[in-house]
């Protein structure tokens, strides 16, 4: 039996959705205009917009003008609103990557769908929140999974990092000056057991990781801390993910990240008490930004604290 859990990085922000859409949005109305709307398929979703295939009618009811539903404009939230023309049905039609929205003719017959059916407009219920910038199908994620042997009596545990859909490697990293700093989430599984009569812990964790990466010397160091343990409560733990090198590719890996593959060490502390380096950790930088600096880090750790305590883990973190 396979348990597993996995966590991504949240879509990066961009600008507040009014000055994104300076030139389309009516501040008055604070509605969004028709050929905006409907002009990229990829930014509409509504949970009214359920059908896998095809063409969906919103037929207007009795004494109704237009066409409501809820749903979100590129990540942010609000409301549409359907005007058919003359003799014309709302409706949505299922397009590679997201919804068109326009109207048909004929409501039997799906291929009188056209745009120029129907106007649809978008209003978001807050014209300050900010769009995304990265979308849903591309992201890095992290986790850890356990695994139960048949017999029950053997318990695995792992973790992981990895890429879904177009978020590229970095790159250029031995060209790159100046330092940054990346923030974001890490999570796994451990076990401690007290050979002095101790309470014995074990458990999944969530936690904060936090790397700072030096371009000038292709360094990187790390600190998985703000622990909180299967109970639901905080422990007073971290991690400190050793000075590792950076290659130019963005794997993170060794003492000098470009001829040293071995991965550096981990140190875990409780409370006051270091345990001497263990383990190891590796990771990988994502996504060169504007600047050409890596946007993501994400990676995996081992670390032990003497012979009570076992600890497996990944992160995910976005630069600052």
């Amino acid at each position: 039996m396979y348990e597993a859990h996995a966590y991504s990085n949240p879509p990066k922000l961009g600008k507040e959705f009014s000055k994104e859409y300076s030139t389309s949005f009516d501040a008055g109305t604070g509605t969004l205009d028709e050929n905006t709307t409907e002009g990229t398929a990829s930014r509409i979703a509504s949970p009214e917009f359920d059908q896998s295939a095809g063409v969906k009618p919103f037929k207007l009811s009795q004494n109704q003008a237009k066409i409501i539903v809820s749903g979100s404009y590129h990540g942010v939230s609000g409301t549409y609103s359907c005007t058919p023309d003359t003799d014309n049905t709302c409706a949505v039609r299922v397009a590679s990557e997201g919804f068109d929205l326009g109207g048909l003719t004929d409501i039997q017959d799906a291929n009188t769908f056209d745009a120029n059916n129907a106007v649809w407009t978008f209003k978001p219920t807050n014209p300050n929140a900010r769009v995304m910038a990265m979308l849903s199908s591309d992201f890095v994620s992290y986790g850890w999974w356990l695994h139960k042997s048949a017999d029950g009596n053997t318990w695995t545990a792992s973790a992981f990092a990895a890429n879904k859909g177009t978020v590229e490697t970095a790159s250029g990293i031995v060209d790159l000056k100046g330092t940054a700093k990346y923030v974001g989430g890490a999570a796994g599984k451990y076990a401690l057991h007290s050979s002095t009569g101790g309470t014995n812990d074990a458990g999944h964790f969530t936690a904060k990781a936090t790397l700072e990466a030096d371009f000038n010397a292709d360094m990187i160091t790390g600190t998985i801390n703000e622990f909180i343990g299967a109970d639901g409560q905080s422990r007073d733990w971290s991690v400190e993910l050793k000075k590792s090198g950076i290659s130019d590719s963005g794997t993170i890996r060794g003492a000098d990240g470009m001829d040293d593959s071995t991965p550096m060490k981990t140190v875990w502390t409780i409370g006051d008490t270091a345990a001497p380096e263990s383990g190891q950790w590796s990771g990988s930088l994502w996504d060169n930004g504007d600047d050409n600096v890596p946007e993501v880090a994400t990676g995996t750790f081992f670390s032990t604290h003497n012979n009570d305590g076992r600890m497996v883990g990944a992160f995910g973190a976005n630069k600052q």
